[in-house]
């Protein structure tokens, strides 16, 4: 459907310019050929992959070319013998509808429309990895995604007042912007949106170290771009002489208005029927990447989306069963020299992709990380897939799910009140010094104002204020001078505990930042033109584990107790493009994307009983303060609760439960009445005033 719609508006658009106003004109030529390539080309892929794989590989191997460059080719030649039918179809239609209306308002709205659905395309096209889930939006879903487009056009021509130059200005627009979201979804594993631009300094530090390579959906983007852009510079402006310029002005902004405001409503309707969290890809297979936009501006206007069937009345009933259930809260001996100190990491990208793919190296990459003696291992479930550090590290300090988050980067927009109830400020009322570090860019997802905000006493953020600065070829901020500088820092701390939240940047993307000479892991497996992106983070990851050993070899033997808990903050972003292994960890390939190691260790004797093989970022913390004795809140057992019965749990509403089965959240189900009523605290947690519960959250 969406096929039809497209490719018969850019027909009829190419048919008029070519065959009634062409001229001689070459732009409106190549109007011609682009559109009917672009349109005819886009429904014939969608078509073609659609074919079993085994199929398109057969006749690819005929012509001993790669499947997907020949899927590819075989839709252009395709393409450039339909844009043929198409022109002589519409031949009629133009020469008609010409006489019906004036040459010039036809051009003028036939280049409107044109330039509106390729700038649509290219938004779909820069986000979306298989094309044919446009088949699957429907006609109502592309209409509504063409108005938005159409909306911020309008609201631009108030600006600038001409519509050739707006829809020439908006066409390069969207190019740019289709650019960046490939590339950033490609590395980062989230859609550019508008959220996303409080984080461009993040993504202005570590771009240099990324290469950009020509796919097919780059293509597809540079193709519509320059269609639009093409016609935007043959299209006339509207006859509207009979209007004087103030009425004219006048009646744009009506227009603008009117058809924002009626986008902006059916596109809040529309994403009303999505589940309270959802991935952002299939939100943008659903309802389109225009109208995803808007769903996260909108999601920015909110600390949380409330869960199905919250109330007070319930939330209530739960506070009471809690207050009236007994359970040990992990409670130590009470007083604050005898608690431990505690060390939490973050450990960027830190992955064994070994758990989700068939991986034979010359090297245990993994052993130093795996030998530690007294160490707790399993694996835990990260919000993001390839991306999204500022989630986890949301989810890890505040123990509180991205699932009812309606956007991403929360310490960009969450008010500074929801996040000074994290683990930080948890662990002030014990008498712990509490420090974060960072050593990258301080304004990075504002955590310059987000860690003093967390309750964190001291704030270690930036290049300039740590010490030790190693690099493995071009690979900055090694992991052991992150800890070298962590122990120049508490090692004079006095007998008052100490928490020390770090953030590592060794393992960030790229993966082509060095001279394949200096990996010290190679693989005996064929990762294609992925071998040495593998090769290079499995490289690093080695050292990453060699950097952790030491850590705990220099606690080993100190005087003060130390818990130490390291967790990765997601996989690398070209684990989407691995083969699963045959023999998964657990049955869903979404889940097994997100698996990376966590450990917990001593230097002390502890009793820590509980499961460990998995568990959801949000359960880290509560595990780590039960292992050091520190007194838990109602909140934090509850946690733990869950996670003896669920122990992964995604934001995107799977479980999986102590047998390996998954599942999908149901809170109507009594089944997940633990996880209702998880998602129910975690709701009045952030929310301000009167409502919220703070005896539940506090020790």
């Amino acid at each position: 459907m969406i096929f039809l719609a497209a490719g018969a508006a850019m027909g009829i658009a190419a048919a008029v310019l070519y065959n009634k106003f062409g001229d001689g004109r070459y732009v409106h030529k190549a109007t011609v050929f682009f559109a009917g390539v672009a349109a005819a080309a886009s429904g014939n892929i969608f078509y073609l992959r659609w074919l079993p794989s085994s199929q398109a590989a057969a006749l690819a191997g005929r012509f001993s070319v790669p499947a997907k460059w020949f899927i590819f080719e075989a839709a252009a030649v395709l393409g450039i013998l339909a844009v043929h039918a198409v022109d002589m179809a519409f031949y009629g239609i133009s020469r008609l509808a010409a006489k019906a209306v004036s040459g010039r308002i036809l051009r003028w709205i036939s280049g409107i429309v044109t330039v509106f659905i390729a700038e649509y395309l290219v938004m779909e096209f820069s986000s979306i990895s298989f094309p044919e889930t446009f088949l699957n939006q429907g006609i109502r879903i592309f209409l509504l995604n063409i108005a938005i487009v159409g909306a911020l056009n309008l609201i631009l021509l108030l600006i600038v007042q001409k519509w050739k130059i707006t829809l020439v200005i908006s066409s390069l627009f969207f190019g740019v912007w289709g650019t960046f979201n490939y590339y950033v979804i490609l590395y980062h594993g989230s859609p550019f949106y508008v959220s996303e631009l409080a984080n461009v300094k993040t993504a202005a530090a570590v771009m240099g170290q990324y290469n950009y390579p020509v796919v097919p959906e780059f293509v597809f983007t540079v193709i519509f771009t320059f269609l639009a852009v093409c016609v935007a510079a043959g299209t006339p402006e509207p006859e509207l002489t009979a209007l004087s310029r103030g009425k004219r002005w006048i009646l744009r902004l009506c227009i603008a208005l009117g058809g924002g405001a009626a986008a902006l409503v059916i596109s809040l309707n529309v994403c009303s029927s999505k589940q309270a969290w959802s991935p952002w890809d299939s939100n943008i297979e659903k309802f389109g990447f225009m109208v995803s936009v808007l769903d996260d501006i909108q999601g920015k206007t909110t600390s949380a989306i409330k869960p199905e069937g919250y109330s007070e009345e319930m939330l209530d009933e739960i506070i009471r069963l809690i207050n009236s259930t007994e359970r040990d809260d992990g409670k130590g001996s009470g007083t604050e020299s005898e608690y431990p100190d505690i060390i939490l990491i973050l450990n960027e990208t830190f992955c064994d992709i070994g758990s989700y793919t068939d991986i034979h190296a010359d090297t245990d990459y993994m052993t130093d990380f795996y030998d530690i003696d007294g160490a707790l291992y399993g694996y835990t479930v990260t919000p993001s897939i390839g991306g999204g550090t500022n989630n986890s590290e949301f989810e890890l300090l505040m123990s509180k799910s991205m699932y009812i988050l309606p956007t991403s980067a929360p310490f960009t927009y969450l008010d500074n009140s929801l996040l000074g109830r994290s683990i930080a400020s948890y662990l002030n009322k014990f008498g712990y010094e509490t420090r974060g570090l960072h050593c990258e860019i301080a304004r990075n997802y504002s955590r310059d104002t987000a860690y003093p905000a967390m309750g964190f006493k001291e704030a270690y953020l930036g290049p300039d204020v740590f010490s030790y600065f190693g690099t493995n070829g071009n690979r900055a901020w090694l992991d052991e001078d992150n800890y070298h500088d962590l122990e120049d820092i508490t090692s004079s701390a006095g007998e008052t505990p100490q928490f020390s939240f770090v953030l590592t940047f060794q393992n960030h993307g790229g993966y082509e930042q060095n001279d394949a000479g200096l990996d010290t892991v190679h693989v005996k497996d064929d990762f294609g033109d992925l071998t040495d992106d593998v090769e290079e983070f499995l490289s690093s990851i080695k050292l990453s584990c060699e950097a952790f050993r030491d850590l705990t070899e220099y606690y080993r033997d100190s005087e003060r107790k130390v818990v130490i808990c390291m967790v990765g903050d997601h996989a690398p972003s070209f684990i989407s493009s691995l083969a699963a292994r045959k023999d998964p960890l657990i049955a869903d390939d979404s889940i097994c994307k997100r698996l990376v190691p966590y450990v917990i260790w001593t230097n002390f004797e502890t009793d820590a009983d509980f499961y460990t093989d998995y568990a959801s970022m949000v359960d880290l913390v509560p595990m780590a303060l039960r292992t050091a004795g520190v007194p838990l809140s109602a909140y934090y057992q509850e946690i733990l609760e869950l996670h003896e019965l669920y122990p992964v749990r995604t934001s995107d509403g799977l479980y999986v439960d102590r047998e390996g089965t998954v599942s999908v959240y149901d809170l109507n189900d009594s089944k997940c009445r633990k996880i209702r009523d998880y998602y129910y605290l975690e709701y009045n947690s952030l929310q301000g005033g009167e409502t919220y519960r703070e005896a539940v959250f506090e020790p």
